[in-house]
């Protein structure tokens, strides 16, 4: 009985160790993903464009700047840029036009889909999600 009840015990200190260990690193693993900067682009648009994608921190220092081409319909899902945790400011320049620019804030616990949408008063269209 003696040994029954032993195995008993170390089945639970082993169970709860291994909860532990599962919450750690899914713990961990959250705190990553939120010390990311994500955006994507897409051309809703029918011909390709020319966007220049800049990221700006909240000492206004430029973190990134890419520029990519855009064919009619692509999706562009650039790696995840590794950053502070906080606020950063997006600017979004289409066809090297600074009157076609969008700026925007950018948070490291969200990811940013900007629509290319082809309206001459209106180039971009944004979407936020977590």
């Amino acid at each position: 009985m003696i040994s029954s009840n032993k195995k008993l015990i170390i089945g639970l200190i082993l169970l709860i160790m291994a909860g532990t260990i599962v919450y750690a690193i899914y713990s961990d693993h959250e705190y990553v993903i939120e010390n990311h900067v994500s955006f994507s682009l897409h051309n809703d648009d029918e011909i390709k464009h020319e966007v220049l994608v800049e990221i700006f921190d909240s000492t206004n220092t430029s973190v990134f700047k890419e520029t990519y081409i855009v064919a009619p319909g692509d999706e562009i899902y650039p790696a995840r840029l590794k950053k502070e945790e906080g606020a950063y400011r997006i600017e979004v320049t289409l066809d090297n036009n600074t009157n076609n620019t969008y700026i925007g804030d950018l948070y490291s616990e969200y990811h940013d889909y900007i629509h290319i949408t082809g309206v001459s008063d209106q180039p971009f269209m944004v979407e936020t999600a977590e």
